[in-house]
């Protein structure tokens, strides 16, 4: 896709690839890693994938969380509290950071809980790696949570 989309983003599960084109807001997918489907055109921050059921996605808009569960081809909100950041799926579950800082855990994607803690700084990134959540910050910090985001430790630089 070089010089054709400008990838935002990459997520994969089930070895499908779902990848957000910044410049024209076009989701694609990819079941070879060559060849892409664009399946629908959505403005959205970030994009979580069910590691169990691949066509089953989340995205943050502008409008809130939306759900596809045709692999992308067609959204509809979903219930959540209003999201900035997604984490992908894993056997942890959905950790998401809301729009006043605060982390939030989802078995499922549909119901959602507290953690009790708050992400310090503007969030740019958050991922999950072992048993530990990390988060990027817009400052050039890195944050490591050992505790599901309740409390937040700084990576030495």
């Amino acid at each position: 896709m070089a010089g054709e989309a400008d990838f935002h983003l990459l997520r994969e599960s089930g070895g499908m690839v779902y990848g957000l084109d910044s410049t024209s807001g076009a989701l694609l997918a990819s079941a070879d890693r060559s060849t892409w489907e664009r399946r629908s055109t959505i403005e959205a921050f970030d994009l979580a994938v069910d590691p169990t059921r691949a066509a089953t996605l989340l995205v943050t808009t502008e409008q809130g969380l939306q759900r596809s569960t045709d692999g992308g081809r067609t959204w509809s909100p979903a219930n959540s509290p209003a999201l900035l950041l997604l984490l992908h799926w894993s056997d942890r579950g959905l950790f998401a950071v809301t729009t006043d800082g605060r982390v939030v855990r989802s078995p499922d994607g549909a119901t959602w809980s507290v953690t009790g803690g708050r992400v310090p700084g503007t969030p740019a990134a958050l991922t999950d790696h072992e048993d530990s959540l990390y988060l990027a910050t817009l400052d050039a910090r890195v944050l490591r949570s050992a505790d599901g985001g309740a409390t937040w430790q700084p990576l030495p630089s």
